[in-house]
């Protein structure tokens, strides 16, 4: 799982947005069609890299450290096959959402979606 976060991250901050997409699950990226959506559209047409949105709103992004969350991880609100991680990273953006750059602490809930495709990104989130 692990892997799978340094990945995602090392992708992001090379500009590999392919790979990093690639680390993401299906349900997280069906997510992107009506996220931060033009409220006169359908659906959004990409990931918002090609306006300096989405992924590419990061200048940089190291990945500091990870460790599990067990105790966030309860049946009762769905973590029968998913995981929750704390991840730890440095980042500098071009428009700050959330926190401010340098240090953030993020939840990052990972999915195992098939046995072929192993663990996934399912969502990234300031709280469990």
């Amino acid at each position: 799982m692990t892997e799978v976060l340094e990945t995602y991250y090392s992708a992001i901050d090379r500009k590999d947005y392919a790979t990093a997409r690639a680390c993401e699950s299906r349900s997280h990226l069906i997510w992107y069609l009506a996220s931060n959506m033009d409220n006169t559209r359908l659906y959004n047409d990409g990931f918002g890299e090609e306006s300096g949105g989405g992924l590419a709103n990061f200048i940089s992004v190291k990945l500091v450290e990870v460790r599990r969350a067990e105790e966030f991880e309860r049946d009762g609100i769905g973590y029968g096959d998913r995981q929750c991680h704390y991840v730890l990273v440095e980042q500098h953006r071009r428009v700050v959402a959330g926190g401010p750059d340098g240090r953030s602490g993020y939840f990052v809930t990972m999915r195992g979606e098939t046995p072929a495709t192993g663990w996934r990104i399912y969502s990234i989130g300031t709280g469990p």
